[in-house]
């Protein structure tokens, strides 16, 4: 879909959505999934109807999670989820809203875990463990980690490069990017990142990814490439500049490629080209007073404000769910 934010139009608001802090679009059922700021509270929401059809409850009784309420969703039915009522205290649950079976990571292992991803049908968690974990999704059992000297990483964030067959990860202690080998289980690249204590974002772009510094605003995109003697590498790509620390969502066209780049400013939404590094559509919005620091601020806890389906962006402004086409 290409996006030209002056010739949008509101066509529907969700209302009663200030607990929101993390939110998936599931087509073709229509259902927009919300992770909520209690500790395990998911509402599932009829875009038809706009009301909600059912709330799952993974943590009795509610506790509110004050970091990450990050949420990933695997084949549109299974949702794993993280949150963390204090650093230390991170929970890690998987959810099959199909057959109604809800599964937790056991806290001796997610307590630390400050990131997670989905590689086919495995959960991979990391953070400060000095160890990658991955789990089998339906069952939530344990399958294998690949583990580093004790007490001297922190992986704050990840990605899979599955066509080569490594992970991309963020490491907080070295201030650098990794390149992680799954069949070796063995670090195989390392570069420095120029990051504060706001550290970096990664996020698939294609067969690609792309990574966020909010320090520099600026979102950089790489590949994993071969070189000799099987040795892999980052390769730089290109970079773009955003005006602002924010959160932001690539926007997928008709063709596979990816050119344009949703992301919130102070005082709305703004679209940027990414191969002139322009902005080419942009438009107000009226954060909410409650919402407005962590809609703003939303994309360093792993919580989504903008989301698309093939005709409509879903934009959470810290009350409502505004759906715009």
């Amino acid at each position: 879909m290409s996006i030209d934010l002056q010739l949008s139009k509101l066509r529907m608001k969700i209302t009663g959505t200030s607990d929101i802090r993390d939110f998936e679009i599931l087509q073709p059922s229509a259902l927009l999934v919300c992770l909520t700021r209690y500790l395990g509270k998911i509402e599932i929401i009829n875009l038809k109807t706009r009301r909600c059809l059912r709330v799952l409850s993974l943590h009795k009784p509610n506790v509110v999670s004050l970091h990450f309420n990050k949420m990933l969703v695997h084949n549109a039915g299974v949702l794993c989820c993280l949150q963390a009522r204090k650093m230390f205290q991170s929970s890690v649950f998987i959810c099959n809203i199909k057959t109604n079976r809800n599964i937790s990571i056991p806290f001796e292992y997610s307590n630390s875990t400050r990131s997670i991803a989905l590689l086919g049908d495995l959960l991979i968690t990391a953070g400060l463990s000095s160890k990658i974990r991955f789990w089998e999704i339906t069952t939530g059992e344990f399958v294998d980690d690949i583990c580093f000297q004790r007490n001297s990483v922190c992986v704050s964030n990840l990605t899979p490069c599955e066509e080569k067959l490594m992970l991309v990860c963020v490491e907080e202690t070295t201030n650098s990017m990794w390149l992680v080998s799954l069949q070796s289980k063995k670090l195989v690249r390392s570069i420095p990142l120029d990051i504060d204590r706001n550290g970096a974002i990664l996020t698939p772009f294609g067969n690609n990814f792309a990574s966020f510094i909010p320090n520099q605003k600026t979102i950089s995109f790489w590949s994993v490439v071969e070189g000799q003697h099987d040795l892999f590498n980052f390769k730089f790509l290109d970079k773009t500049q955003v005006d602002s620390f924010c959160s932001f969502h690539f926007i997928e066209e008709e063709e596979g490629q990816t050119d344009q780049v949703l992301y919130t400013t102070a005082t709305g939404l703004k679209c940027r080209k990414i191969s002139t590094n322009q902005v080419v559509s942009e438009i107000d919005v009226n954060w909410q007073l409650k919402g407005a620091k962590r809609s703003y601020f939303n994309a360093l806890e792993g919580g989504r404000v903008i989301q698309t389906s093939k005709k409509n962006v879903f934009l959470h402004d810290g009350v409502n769910i505004l759906v715009i086409s």
